[in-house]
């Protein structure tokens, strides 16, 4: 039987970790921030941040992907690849917009490009995860997924860069359409699918 006092403790060192994640980006920004800066504010020790997390990024992208599974899971899935495509452009912008305020700061002017970077890889990476379990038997994409997913998830930073740093003029579903207006035809093509067909099972 796992213990539970064990489970509640590793939840809260998290819980303190992320919180402080978010106040220090805030704050100073995050290129800025140190793992000493994080352990400090969320007073734990380094060995302590080093057996849940590899450095700061590592935290960042497994904060960020903890929040938006939690909002996908709200949602059942779909029954389509048209649908897929909606649902996670919808959450993604809805992700987008509960959490501005960091992610304003990630995509600012002060962002990197190593940082911008990352965050493309990141959403490629989980983008091809979700697009090797969707396509149906047989389809052969034209190119390399892992080159597709890279291109779309390029542009949809820079879309949602634009959204964000203009103070998010249109709602999330309205932005979510903009984007699958974007990338309708060419997208279907890029992992072998007919871009006349909309309702691919």
């Amino acid at each position: 039987m796992p213990d539970q006092r064990l489970d509640r403790r590793v939840i809260r060192t998290r819980q303190r970790l992320r919180d402080a994640l978010f106040a220090l980006i805030e704050e100073k920004g995050y290129t800025a921030i140190s793992v000493q800066d994080l352990t400090d504010r969320a007073d734990i020790n380094r060995v302590t941040f080093y057996f849940h997390y590899r450095d700061k990024d590592d935290l960042l992208f497994t904060v960020m992907q903890e929040l938006y599974e939690a909002l996908e899971a709200t949602q059942p899935p779909p029954d389509d690849l048209a649908g897929w495509a909606r649902q996670d452009a919808l959450h993604a912008f809805n992700h987008l917009r509960e959490y501005a305020h960091i992610y304003r700061v990630l995509m600012g002017e002060k962002a990197t490009f190593s940082l911008v970077g990352r965050l493309i890889d990141y959403s490629a990476q989980a983008a091809l995860r979700a697009e090797r379990t969707r396509l149906p038997a047989g389809v052969v994409p034209p190119i390399p997924l892992e080159m597709t997913e890279h291109f779309y998830a390029g542009a949809f930073v820079g879309l949602a860069r634009w959204w964000l740093l203009n103070g998010m003029p249109y709602p999330p579903e309205h932005m979510a359409e903009i984007y699958l207006r974007l990338e309708a035809n060419t997208g279907a093509w890029a992992v072998g699918l007919d871009p006349t067909d909309h309702t691919a099972p």
